[in-house]
C-alpha cells in the first residue's frame, strides 16, 4: 500500500490495526478473571459461615450431603435416580421438622443461603461473561496469527524479486517500510497464556447438583 512517502505491506497496516484491540481484550480478561477470584473468595466463606452454623444444629444438619443441598437451595432433580429421590424426601422431610420447631433459626438461614444463592447467581453470569471475552481473544488471535504468516511469505517474496522491488522503489522515489510484527507478537504471547489458562475450565467444573451416587 502507498503511503504518504513510503510503502508498507497491506497485511502488516492490517496486523499493526489488531494491537489496541488485542491490548484491550487481555485488559479485559484480566479484570474479569481477578472479579471471579475475588467473588468465588467471597462465596466460599459465606459457605463455611452457613456450615459452621448448621453444625450447631441437630440430627441431618451435621451431614455434608444435607448441608451441601441445603447450599444448593434445597434443589430437587426429576431425573435422578431413584435412591437419589429418596435421600432428597428424606431430607426435605428432615428441613421441613427443623422449620416448625425452629422458625426463627429457619428464617436466619433461609436469608442466609438466599444471598449466598443470589452471589452464586451472579458469579455463574461473570463466568458466561469470561467465556464469551475467551472466544474474543481466541478469533482475534487466528486473525493475527494468520496475518503473521502472510507478511512472512509475503516477506519470502520480495526477497525472492529484490532486484524489481529496488527499481520499483528508486522509480517512485519512495522507501519500503518492513514490516516489524515484535509489538504485536508480545501481545500475542500474552494471548497464548490467556487461552492456555485453566480458570474458564475449573470454574465450568463447579457443579451444584445436589445429592450424587
Amino acid at each position: 500500500i502507498k503511503q504518504k512517502d513510503s510503502w508498507d505491506l497491506e497485511v502488516a497496516i492490517e496486523l499493526g490495526n489488531l494491537n489496541k484491540p488485542i491490548a484491550k481484550l487481555i485488559t479485559r480478561y484480566n479484570r474479569q478473571s481477578s472479579d471471579l477470584k475475588t467473588k468465588e473468595a467471597r462465596i466460599s466463606k459465606q459457605e463455611n459461615r452457613i456450615v459452621a452454623g448448621m453444625q450447631k444444629l441437630p440430627g441431618a444438619f451435621k451431614v455434608p450431603k444435607f448441608q451441601q443441598w441445603v447450599l444448593d437451595g434445597r434443589q430437587e432433580d426429576p431425573n435422578a435416580s431413584r435412591d437419589v429421590r429418596r435421600l432428597t424426601d428424606r431430607a426435605r422431610e428432615e428441613y421441613e421438622r427443623f422449620r416448625e420447631q425452629s422458625p426463627r433459626l429457619a428464617n436466619e438461614l433461609q436469608q442466609k443461603v438466599g444471598q449466598l444463592q443470589a452471589m452464586k447467581m451472579k458469579y455463574r453470569s461473570d463466568v458466561e461473561s469470561l467465556d464469551e471475552t475467551v472466544d474474543e481473544i481466541s478469533d482475534i488471535d487466528q486473525t493475527a496469527q494468520r496475518l503473521i504468516r502472510d507478511i512472512e511469505q509475503a516477506n519470502e517474496k520480495l526477497n525472492r524479486e529484490i532486484v524489481d522491488v529496488q527499481a520499483a522503489l528508486i522509480s517512485s522515489g519512495a522507501k519500503f517500510n518492513p514490516p516489524n510484527v515484535t509489538s504485536t507478537q508480545k501481545l500475542l504471547k500474552k494471548v497464548g497464556e490467556i487461552l492456555e489458562d485453566d480458570l474458564v475450565d475449573r470454574l465450568r467444573d463447579r457443579g451444584d447438583s445436589g445429592f450424587q451416587n
